[in-house]
């Protein structure tokens, strides 16, 4: 016997079992409460004073995008690519890149062979770049650990998977690098 009555209307409902004049956006951004956002807000507050923090990679890593050991590898990545510039006497790919200088340290100034060596691991990890997600992959690595550009939602799964070719091969299980305000 079929129930009397008209159908139910889809939608979200109060505890009551009325329809909620919430709509599903107001639904989804209901995830967190405001407790929540706020211990959020605060903690990037705290966590924008440091300088790393102010680059893609660290805006990647603060919002869990990125995990700390593929940042400690788009880091090295970075650090790497500027020794080597530095050691063929060529300028920082941008002004944004400056601000490695201070992690990079020294580099070795006028030594062919200590050059060399620094290109030959650059090659390396850019060819493990080519070969975890393709020359796209180079491109995005590229873009974001270099020229500090924003990567878009599309190309978080090809960084990624390149910043983990670069932890598992660079070993950064052992090693990692704690950017600055960071406890290990």
């Amino acid at each position: 016997m079929a129930k009397r009555g008209r159908k139910r209307k889809p939608g979200i409902r109060t505890p009551s079992g009325q329809l909620s004049r919430a709509t599903a956006v107001d639904a989804a951004q209901s995830l967190y409460g405001p407790a929540d956002i706020a211990r959020m807000r605060s903690l990037a507050r705290h966590e924008a004073q440091h300088g790393l923090w102010g680059s893609s990679l660290g805006r990647l890593n603060l919002t869990g995008v990125i995990s700390d050991q593929q940042l400690s590898a788009g880091l090295e990545y970075a650090i790497l690519d500027d020794r080597c510039r530095r050691a063929m006497g060529l300028p920082r790919e941008t002004v944004a890149a400056q601000r490695l200088g201070a992690l990079a340290g020294p580099g070795p100034d006028g030594d062919p062979d200590a050059a060399r060596a620094l290109d030959d691991r650059r090659t390396t990890a850019q060819t493990l770049a080519v070969r975890a997600a393709g020359p796209a992959g180079l491109s995005i690595l590229h873009a974001v650990c270099l020229q500090d550009l924003d990567c878009d939602y599309g190309r978080h799964e090809k960084l990624r998977a390149v910043l983990t070719a670069f932890a598992q091969h660079f070993g950064f299980g052992a090693k990692k690098l704690q950017p600055p305000g960071r406890a290990a």
